[in-house]
């Protein structure tokens, strides 16, 4: 040590460190009594789920009765499959198109040229309304280019 300087213990460390020594012994304990109890209720609901579930009984089974009643019965088997036709037929049509109409039920005999469907023909019908009308401007159109070729004021190239 440096001559001169007196080294003076300072007051109250050993009582600081008995005090902290209580407390942190405190808080240990503290922590070992909170871990103790978490396992112990750990331990106390298992055991109590399992003696609730270990006494519990079934449910009683529901009983239904009907009066029986004399009726006829008709032995069948029910079953799932394909049936073929022995003599049938696959319908196709000559032009696409919407089906409007069928004009047969199934299993129903039919004749040889019967009309079996009726396709939509609203938008050929239109057509043909437009082409009639058409028809008839182009008939006026070379009536005329005619009569003034008659004349002699038309030109071939109209014709």
């Amino acid at each position: 040590m440096c001559p001169g300087i007196d080294v003076l213990p300072v007051a109250g460390s050993r009582g600081q460190s008995v005090k902290r020594f209580f407390i942190i012994t405190g808080i240990l304990l503290l922590l070992a009594v909170v871990c103790a109890g978490v396992v112990g209720f750990n331990l106390f609901r298992d055991n109590a789920i399992k003696q609730f579930f270990a006494t519990m009984k079934p449910p009683a089974a529901t009983v239904s009765t009907v009066v029986a009643k004399p009726a006829s019965w008709t032995p069948g088997v029910e079953a799932i499959g394909t049936v073929n036709a022995v003599r049938g037929v696959d319908l196709t049509v000559e032009t696409a198109g919407i089906v409007k109409d069928i004009l047969f039920h199934a299993n129903q005999k039919v004749t040889a040229d019967a009309v079996l469907l009726q396709l939509d023909d609203a938008v050929e019908k239109a057509d043909l309304v437009a082409q009639k009308a058409q028809a008839a401007s182009d008939q006026a159109a070379l009536t005329r280019a005619l009569e003034l070729q008659r004349r002699g004021v038309g030109t071939d190239a109209t014709l």
